[in-house]
């Protein structure tokens, strides 16, 4: 997570400003790097580690009791070489659903290209969980590895097909890659990885849950 400092008050031509001051991220967003590297077989291998990275930062404020909820290749910024998570505007604890202002509901919460579809239909902040960012890391990872977002089009368009779109077409990308996304990209909140822990070890062909869940409701079946 890229660091800040506490806030700083500051008279400026007149003007009292408080001030966030925070690391420098010289390598710019991850935007700005996959723009400057659009071959996807050469960009793929530190794509992947990015991404990692990136999930290491979306643990670490789960872990805290937050959830981002603007995950995007822009609140990705790149510092020393490492990709770190910024931007909290609209993150907001899991336990303080109050902090969240109405108004940021009115047309849902966050960048229409990586929202859930909870995200789009939420009656209230606090019915938005952490299965949010797993969702918006997938749509991360489809656009890393595949060049473009799994969804385009107008605004409104793009939150349609979040909720009700079929599933985008995902060529020349290992199944066990392609079973993470299409895991994390899942319009049931509840069929998602259940943590960033999970999503990172099936990241790796670790993820065996599933296949656990089989075999163990097969040795129920077969005692009934």
């Amino acid at each position: 997570i890229l660091h800040a400092e506490l806030p700083l008050a500051c008279d400026f031509h007149g003007l009292s400003l408080v001030l966030m001051p925070m690391d420098h991220a010289d390598g710019g967003s991850l935007r700005d790097w996959l723009r400057q590297h659009r071959d996807l077989a050469e960009r793929r291998e530190q794509a992947l580690a990015y991404f990692r990275e990136a999930c290491a930062g979306v643990k670490a404020i789960h872990a805290a009791g937050l959830v981002h909820l603007d995950l995007k290749p822009e609140n990705l910024l790149i510092q020393d070489g490492q990709v770190k998570l910024s931007d909290f505007g609209l993150s907001r604890g899991l336990l303080q659903h109050s902090a969240a202002s109405p108004e940021l509901m009115r047309d849902g919460i966050g960048t229409p290209a990586y929202m859930a579809p909870e995200q789009i239909l939420a009656a209230r902040p606090q019915d938005i969980e952490h299965p949010a960012d797993i969702y918006a890391l997938g749509v991360i990872l489809f656009e890393m590895l595949d060049g473009d977002p799994p969804y385009v089009g107008t605004a409104q368009q793009i939150l349609d097909k979040h909720e009700r779109g079929i599933r985008p077409k995902l060529r020349g990308v290992e199944d066990h890659l392609a079973d993470v996304i299409w895991r994390c990209l899942e319009k049931d909140e509840s069929r998602r990885f259940a943590d960033v822990d999970e999503l990172l070890q099936a990241l790796e062909g670790k993820d065996f849950s599933r296949e656990i869940a089989a075999i163990e409701a097969a040795i129920v079946a077969e005692d009934l």
